[in-house]
């Protein structure tokens, strides 16, 4: 995940501080364990646009999406990954199996 993003932040010619930030945010979410992801693969959309990169990652059951935002904390009050975002959010959407799923989205800015 973190290649396939930083690929596409250096097609979008992103500066380099903000190519490492999309693949740190890469490495964070593939850290994470398959128990939360609703079929145990994860698909990814990724929309590029004028110089931003909007990413949806899932489907997650229910409350992996929190689990994977907290995960993105660094320890001993160090912050968060998050905020190399421009925006994280958890949202509910339909899967393609019907049923009701969450999704991690987060748009990052060059």
């Amino acid at each position: 995940l973190a290649r396939v993003i930083g690929a596409l932040a250096a097609r979008a010619e992103f500066s380099v501080d903000r190519l490492a930030d999309t693949v740190l945010i890469g490495d964070a979410v593939s850290a994470h364990g398959a128990d939360d992801f609703a079929s145990g693969r994860l698909e990814v959309v990724i929309t590029d646009g004028d110089g931003t990169l909007d990413v949806r990652l899932g489907p997650l059951v229910e409350g992996g999406g929190e689990r994977i935002l907290a995960q993105m904390d660094i320890p001993e009050g160090g912050g968060s990954l998050r905020t190399l975002a421009n925006t994280m959010q958890v949202t509910t959407d339909t899967a393609s199996d019907g049923s009701t799923a969450e999704y991690v989205e987060f748009e990052v800015a060059g």
